[in-house]
């Protein structure tokens, strides 16, 4: 279990990808990076895998609100 999980709620794969890149530059080593799918589509999917990180975990959520998604997270963390 890493020390630090940073969430990321996702709805737009325009945006994805930069945050990505943005959270792996982290430069605190014991992360986990979460990505939740709210989209209808699973669209986000390619953009984690193609991230090539161990750290980054990614979840498949059901159209769920941003509190909601948020606390799913929090589960997985």
């Amino acid at each position: 279990m890493a020390t630090v999980s940073i969430l990321i709620p996702a709805r737009r794969a325009d945006y994805l990808g930069r945050a990505l890149i943005s959270a792996q530059r982290e430069t605190f080593e014991d992360i986990e990076i979460l990505v939740g799918d709210d989209t209808p589509d699973a669209l986000l999917a390619p953009i984690a895998a193609a991230a090539g990180d161990s750290r980054v975990r990614y979840f498949r959520h059901r159209l769920l609100d941003a509190r909601r998604n948020a606390q799913a997270f929090l589960n997985k963390a």
